[in-house]
């Protein structure tokens, strides 16, 4: 099946899901009710990570013979889907969504042979190879992954925005592997489908849906997934240029659990500081805020993506990124500081 006709089909299967689903879940009471700290109005179905993930297992089924590899991949999104779909329903300990989250990425490495096993030569003296501490790594990586694209889900569109920028750098990074762009190019249809009924692009008349715990966590699982794989298998991507395709939540993730840490919190505590509460105390509206974010995203993956033509070393590409976190760090800090003093004025 060419590349288009798969795109076509992942669009209009997510589209079918959204409507078949819908229902189901204003009478199972899969929504999302307005609260302090979500102030949208009407309960909204949890659907789009569901729905995304039909579509998808859907053109897998159809496009050709899956590998054992794809079959575990879509077992391990399936776990995921149906754990975060439990957490939107009933609110799971943020510790037992990490212990399951660290079994699925377990049977990543040891079922489906996918993990990371090499940091690439960032000190100019080989390749820096894991080896026993591999299965490790790939777990906090898995779980960081999945918590940096978690933590995106806080306005209309950012979540899965960001995703489609992330997964365009990939098959820009990878582009001779046809395969890889074939199956990235379905999940971004599949996404772009959902953002249409998230963000009611076509009016008021069509539903509007939310991605669901289950969504983030699913495009979070699918994303690291796939930097494994073309990180650790491909001459192409050095392995540090993962950290740059998903720079900004990567960024945001830290910056926010280290001012967590400082306060004497646990990095896992919900909160609105992060980048697009921020931006939005700032006067942006949450259309303006996804621009810009996205606008951040894309500005971060194309400066990696040059200075890697550049060629950089390895080691010059890390220290620069560092020196961006840092910065986004401390200017994420003073500025949140900054709001919460003027609020307190008020």
């Amino acid at each position: 099946m060419s590349t288009f006709i798969t795109a076509i089909f992942a669009f209009a299967a997510t589209c079918f899901f959204i409507y078949l689903y819908k229902p189901l879940a204003i009478k199972g009471g899969l929504v999302d009710i307005p609260n302090k700290r979500k102030q949208h109005t009407g309960n909204i179905p949890l659907i789009g990570g569901l729905s995304i993930y039909s579509a998808y297992l859907g053109i897998s089924l159809i496009t050709g013979e899956l590998s054992p590899t794809q079959v575990t991949f879509l077992t391990c999104s399936l776990i995921m889907i149906i754990l975060g779909a439990v957490d939107d329903y009933k609110d799971l300990s943020f510790k037992l969504r990490l212990v399951i989250q660290a079994a699925i990425a377990l049977i990543m490495v040891y079922v489906g042979g996918v993990k990371i096993d090499t940091l690439g030569n960032l000190f100019h003296s080989g390749e820096i190879e894991l080896g026993k501490i591999s299965a490790v790594f790939t777990v906090i990586a898995v779980i960081g992954c999945i918590n940096a694209f978690n933590m995106m889900d806080g306005i209309d569109g950012l979540c899965s925005g960001v995703t489609i920028t992330t997964l365009m750098a990939i098959v820009l990074f990878n582009s001779s592997s046809t395969p890889l762009t074939i199956n990235v190019t379905a999940l971004i249809l599949c996404l772009l489908a959902y953002i249409i009924f998230n963000l009611q692009l076509l009016g008021k008349r069509i539903p509007k849906i939310f991605m669901g715990d289950a969504g983030s966590m699913f495009i979070g699982f699918s994303v690291v997934w796939l930097l494994a794989e073309t990180t650790q298998n491909s001459s192409q991507t050095p392995p540090v240029m993962a950290i740059w395709i998903i720079g900004i939540p990567l960024m945001d993730m830290g910056a926010i659990m280290i001012r967590r840490t400082k306060k004497g919190q646990s990095p896992f505590k919900p909160d609105r500081n992060h980048l697009h509460h921020i931006l939005m105390r700032y006067g942006y509206n949450a259309r303006e805020t996804l621009v810009i974010i996205l606008g951040l995203c894309l500005t971060v993956i194309t400066t990696g993506y040059v200075l890697m033509k550049l060629q950089l070393s390895e080691w010059q590409l890390l220290c620069i990124w560092l020196t961006l976190f840092f910065f986004y760090s401390y200017t994420m800090n003073r500025v949140s500081q900054s709001q919460h003093l003027k609020s307190q004025n008020k």
